[in-house]
């Protein structure tokens, strides 16, 4: 019970994170934000952050419950994972968008200035440079979200792997010590029958002594009872 009460802890915090950040991304897109773009989208990419620590604290708490609930909150924590993938390629697409209305903003700028100074080719070439270097580090970040998603996904196998490892080596044990109740019971059972063959070997040596007596004894009285008279 403890560790579900602080799964729903975290999932409240998570879904209340992830609503907020749908707006605000939206917002972005849109274009009806006012202020400063940019300086938003980094609070939101810091609350993408906090997200994810939330998300990966439910991961930590379904691992320390019972297979039942690993397996249904398990899935919750899949469905949970889809939409921060989702809302972090958002931020990417508005960070993006961002991005490119302030390159032409600058472009559009330098065009009017054109008509009093014209851009030296050496300072093209910087921003060229420049545009470069940003698309290079785009691509790198990129990459480091998509390892980082990659990673997400392997835990979640691995922790998926270890359950189900887990429920066969418990059904093991079962079956294990059913297979000792067996040998028992057939030790038990091979005790009587041994014991059974005993009693059967002791009452067949007494019936043949018996019988044995029985016919001395016969030859006895018949011995008795023709001599004798004589």
């Amino acid at each position: 019970m403890a560790d579900t009460a602080i799964f729903a802890e975290h999932e409240r915090d998570f879904t209340e994170l992830a609503k907020s950040l749908q707006d605000r991304v939206a917002t972005v897109s849109a274009g009806e934000f006012s202020g400063d773009a940019a300086a938003t989208l980094r609070s939101i990419e810091s609350s993408v952050l906090e997200a994810n620590s939330k998300l990966q604290d439910m991961q930590v708490s379904v691992r320390g419950m019972s297979a039942a609930n690993r397996r249904q909150l398990g899935a919750k924590v899949k469905d949970y994972r889809k939409l921060l993938d989702g809302i972090k390629a958002d931020v990417r697409r508005a960070k993006d968008k961002t991005d490119r209305d302030a390159l032409l903003h600058g472009s559009r700028g330098a065009a009017s200035y054109g008509s009093h100074v014209r851009l030296s080719d050496e300072s093209e070439a910087h921003h060229m440079r420049m545009a470069n270097a940003t698309g290079r580090a785009k691509a790198g970040t990129s990459m480091l979200r998509d390892a980082a998603a990659t990673m997400a996904e392997v835990d979640d196998a691995a922790a998926g792997t270890a359950d189900e490892l887990h429920r066969q080596s418990a059904q093991i044990d079962r079956t294990r010590g059913r297979i000792q109740e067996v040998s028992a019971s057939v030790g038990f059972a091979q005790s009587i029958l041994r014991s059974m063959q005993g009693r059967e070997t002791r009452f067949k040596i007494c019936i043949w002594a018996f019988a044995i007596f029985v016919v001395i004894l016969i030859g006895v009285v018949i011995y008795l009872a023709f001599f004798m008279d004589k």
